[in-house]
């Protein structure tokens, strides 16, 4: 097995039982699936830090491909191969910290824009850049476009902070 989709391609045989449940009870037994394997790697972290286990690293590499199981079959569940999946991650991950993680950038997560041209353009462009790697929306950048283009002062930069992974507000200039 070489890639993601290939990963997701093979393992999809052993989700087919879930296919034939309704959609809400299906999305929900995989997210707890989910949770639960998560919470099983998290035990294991637990075990070796607060009760003096010795880390077994097959046994950590096998709860973490049922957490990759179920992430699989989440994405498939919307039509969603891994590979696309992997790579919005990638793109947020760098918009949020280009150069690497900063704990300061997990604190503040402020995307400054600055309208260097009279057109405005480049600002939009910056704009969305920012926004589509902090995972916001397309409605809610769309919004921020047209504010943009109606309010932005030449030269001034604009702070925009991620409140939620679907929302964006203004922040003090």
């Amino acid at each position: 097995m070489h890639t993601l989709d290939e990963y997701q391609t093979e393992t999809a045989r052993t989700g087919e039982g879930y296919a034939a449940m309704e959609n809400d009870l299906h999305v929900s037994i995989l997210a707890l699936g989910l949770t639960g394997e998560a919470g099983e790697v998290a035990d294991l972290v637990k075990k070796v830090i607060g009760h003096a286990h010795t880390f077994d690293r097959d046994h950590f590499i096998a709860e973490l491909g049922d957490v990759m199981w179920y992430v699989s079959e989440l994405a498939r569940f919307v039509d969603c191969p891994l590979s696309e999946v992997a790579a919005a991650n990638v793109k947020k991950l760098r918009a949020r910290y280009p150069d690497g993680f900063d704990p300061e950038r997990s604190r503040n997560r402020t995307v400054v824009i600055t309208n260097a041209t009279p057109d405005g353009e480049p600002i939009i462009r910056e704009f969305r850049h920012a926004m589509e790697g902090l995972g916001v929306n397309e409605a809610d950048i769309r919004h921020g476009e047209a504010y943009l283009r109606a309010n932005a002062p030449d030269g001034k930069p604009i702070a925009y902070t991620n409140a939620t992974a679907d929302d964006w507000v203004e922040t003090d200039r």
